[in-house]
């Protein structure tokens, strides 16, 4: 982690789906109400299909790109395309 962001707070997501496929990601600041993406290349996704499967940030133009999008609404987590999508509430979500 950057020592400029020593005071932050990473977190990881892990959710579990009602067909009990585990997913989830690590974010690499707090979740934050803000209308644009945040976040850095720290940031990945990751699924267990059974083996742990990371998806972190690529080169060139069809690259990952995870960020993470906050509002009271919404957690999204994705740039180029949304990896992860769950209501306010937390009890909808797509991926």
């Amino acid at each position: 982690m950057r020592a400029n962001k020593i005071h932050q707070v990473a977190f990881i997501l892990i959710i579990k789906d009602r067909k009990k496929k585990i997913f989830g990601a690590f974010c690499d600041e707090p979740l934050q109400k803000r209308t644009g993406f945040y976040g850095h290349t720290e940031t990945f996704v990751f699924e267990f299909n059974p083996e742990l499967q990371i998806y972190k940030k690529g080169k060139g133009p069809k690259a990952n790109h995870f960020y993470i999008k906050s509002t009271e609404n919404n957690i999204a987590i994705g740039f180029n395309d949304i990896a992860i999508w769950m209501s306010g509430d937390i009890t909808r979500g797509v991926t």
